[in-house]
C-alpha cells in the first residue's frame, strides 16, 4: 500500500505528531524533544526497550538448568544433556559348585536306591540295601562272571580328593569270590585304581584302558586292621589306604594315577568269575561319612 501521510501540526513540547496508516510517530527532528518514555532516533521518536527485573541469562529450559554431559569434565560444552547412565552390568551367574568325589556319601539307610547311583546286576547276582548296608548276594555254583554293585552316575573331580568304605562283610576267603571298590575312568570300567579282596588276599591294583596291570600290591588281609578301604589322588598319583577305624590311615601303596582323575566315578560291588560251591556275601556298611550325599555336597 502507497503510504500516505497526514500531517497534523500541532506545537507541544517542540513535538509535531506524524500520523499514517501504518503507525504514529512523534516527530523530533530539528531539535524536537519526545515524551519521557521514549527516544529519538533518526528525527522520530522510538520507545525505550523495557528491560525485566531478572535480566539473568535465559536457559534452554526454563526451570532447570541443563547438566554438562560429563559432570566435572571442562571440555564438555555447557547446556549439553547429561549423557544417558550406561545400563547397570548384569550380574555374573552363580558360579556353578564342583563336583567332587570327596563329597559322595551313603549309608545304606533306606531300601531306596541314592538316585546319583547306577545299579548293576550280572544275574543271578544281585545287590540291594539291607538295614543299613550294601549287601551282594552271590549265587554259589553258577558258572561264568556274575558281578553287582553300584557306579556312581556322572563324571566327578576326583584330583586332590579322598574317599573310603567299610566292608562289614567279606567274601568267604575259601573261594574265588570277591569285593572291589574302585575309581574308573568315566564309563570305562577297566581303566582303574581298584581295592580287590579274593581268597583272603587285598589287592591294590592299577589298569590301563584296555585292561592291562599297571602296578600291583598285595597284603593278607585282616578283617580288623583293613575294615577300611580308602583312595586319594595327590599330584598325579594315587594312594590306597586302609585302616581299622575310619579315622587314622596307613598309606599301602602308591601308583601313577591310570588315567585323569578329573574323570572320576566310582564303583564298588562284588561277585563271582566262575563256578563256586560257597562264595559267601559282600556287605558294606557306609561309603565316606553321613547319610546319601551327592557329588555336589547335597543331600539326596
Amino acid at each position: 500500500m502507497r503510504s500516505r501521510w497526514w500531517l497534523v501540526a500541532l506545537l507541544w513540547a517542540g513535538c509535531r505528531l506524524e500520523v499514517s496508516f501504518d503507525d504514529t510517530h512523534y516527530y523530533c527532528g530539528g531539535g524536537g524533544s519526545c515524551p519521557a518514555d521514549q527516544t529519538c532516533v533518526l528525527d522520530y521518536c522510538q520507545p525505550n526497550a523495557v528491560v525485566p527485573d531478572d535480566a539473568s541469562t535465559p536457559m534452554s529450559d526454563a526451570s532447570t538448568p541443563t547438566a554438562d554431559a560429563r559432570p566435572g569434565d571442562p571440555d564438555a560444552p555447557p547446556g549439553t544433556p547429561d549423557a544417558s547412565p550406561p545400563p547397570d552390568a548384569a550380574p555374573p551367574p552363580d558360579a556353578m559348585p564342583v563336583c567332587l568325589l570327596g563329597h559322595i556319601a551313603d549309608d545304606f539307610a533306606t531300601t531306596a536306591v541314592a538316585p546319583f547311583w547306577e545299579p548293576f546286576n550280572e544275574l543271578p547276582t544281585t545287590v540291594s540295601e539291607v538295614t543299613g548296608r550294601l549287601v551282594v548276594a552271590l549265587v554259589p555254583n553258577t558258572p561264568g562272571s556274575h558281578y553287582a554293585g553300584y557306579v556312581y552316575r556322572t563324571n566327578t573331580e576326583g584330583r586332590g580328593q579322598h574317599i573310603d568304605v567299610e566292608i562289614a562283610v567279606a567274601p568267604n576267603s575259601a573261594s574265588a569270590a570277591n569285593a572291589f571298590f574302585k575309581v574308573q575312568n568315566g564309563t570305562n570300567y577297566d581303566n582303574q585304581a581298584t581295592f580287590v579282596l579274593e581268597a583272603g588276599v587285598l589287592y591294590m591294583d592299577t589298569y590301563d584302558a584296555t585292561y592291562n596291570r599297571l602296578s600291583r600290591r598285595s597284603l593278607t588281609f585282616s578283617a580288623t586292621t583293613h575294615r577300611y578301604w580308602a583312595i586319594e589322588e595327590s599330584g598325579g598319583q594315587v594312594l590306597f589306604l586302609t585302616s581299622s577305624d575310619g579315622t587314622s590311615w596307613t598309606v599301602r601303596e602308591q601308583a601313577p594315577a591310570p588315567f585323569p582323575f578329573q574323570n572320576a566315578r566310582v564303583a564298588l560291588g562284588g561277585g563271582t568269575w566262575k563256578s563256586e560251591s560257597s562264595p559267601g556275601n559282600v556287605q558294606f556298611n557306609r561309603l565316606d561319612v553321613g547319610p546319601s550325599t551327592n557329588c555336589f555336597g547335597l543331600a539326596e
